[in-house]
């Protein structure tokens, strides 16, 4: 009987360590195999995030090729020394007796435009033209912009004075700065902005192609994970509410993780947090320029 109850001890004792071992290696596998999903899913946003990069990316090298026309176009057209033949062309934009080389150049401006933005494959839906006083067919004032037609119409708006524009923050900052540059309107556009440099080397004007910030619903989004387009101080072009900024909601040690990471400009994924939540946030640069935007992809953990 002794030897019977030292027997049944031992084969208890060995059904709860094979318990223990059997549950240990049941909590490990379901452990694992969470990693195994959560890996996956991570791989599928951190992609996502990288393809709507492209697109973005896409999107503003075809309006900045637009504007890189115009301008290859308008360095051979400013400034010219005098004009000694008689005018017998008239400005399309100002109604005003324009020489050879403005008329044709005004008609090139306009061509380029409606095409860019009537084309179904750039979003672009405002083109502007701003000169410095008489750098353009010795006018004293000549800038004007293009938007969508209506009616099979163009619709310009003219510019009466260099007033009008030259303390506009997109003109003087490009003109200041001399080089492309995006900028955030309050209508919700982005505006690419780019210097025209005369044949002399002179800077005599800034040519802007604008598109809505709804262009970039092309980015690819869904019911587990939204996606953004974010400047690189984190304000929203796309995704949340425009022109506010992504961190309002976040945790301070959540905006300091972001910034740090994005300061090694690299695509990365962070754990964000607001007051409630826990959210993944895979981030992927966007070289525009001389700045950096983000694609970012924020899903449910």
């Amino acid at each position: 009987m002794p030897n019977d109850n030292r027997a049944i001890e031992i084969l208890f004792k060995i059904a709860i360590v094979l318990s223990i071992s059997l549950t240990g290696l049941i909590s490990l596998s379901i452990h694992q195999r969470n990693e195994a999903v959560q890996r996956e899913i991570n791989a599928k946003y951190e992609v996502i995030a990288e393809q709507n990069a492209a697109i973005v990316q896409t999107i503003v090298n075809e309006s900045f090729t637009v504007a890189l026309n115009l301008s290859d176009y308008l360095m051979e057209t400013c400034y010219a020394e005098s004009q000694t033949e008689e005018l017998q062309n008239k400005s399309i934009i100002y109604d005003e007796p324009i020489s050879i080389e403005g008329y044709l150049a005004e008609n090139y401006i306009i061509h380029t435009a409606l095409s860019a933005i009537v084309s179904p494959h750039i979003p672009i839906t405002e083109v502007g033209i701003y000169f410095e006083p008489y750098a353009f067919s010795l006018m004293e004032t000549y800038a004007f912009t293009i938007t969508e037609p209506e009616n099979e119409q163009p619709i310009y708006t003219v510019m009466s004075t260099y007033d009008e524009y030259k303390y506009e923050y997109f003109y003087y900052r490009t003109i200041q700065d001399n080089q492309t540059s995006t900028f955030l309107t309050a209508s919700g556009k982005t505006c690419i902005t780019t210097p025209i440099i005369c044949y002399k080397g002179e800077l005599v004007g800034v040519i802007s192609i604008c598109v809505e910030n709804n262009a970039f619903e092309a980015i690819r989004s869904n019911d587990e994970a939204k996606a953004y387009v974010l400047s690189d101080s984190l304000l929203s072009f796309y995704g949340g509410d425009e022109l506010t900024s992504f961190t309002q909601d976040l945790s301070t040690q959540s905006v300091q993780l972001l910034k740090e990471q994005m300061e090694n400009e690299e695509a990365f994924f962070v754990t964000i947090s607001t007051e409630d939540e826990s959210y993944g946030c895979h981030m992927c640069p966007i070289f525009i320029f001389d700045e950096i935007w983000w694609s970012c992809v924020v899903s449910e953990l």
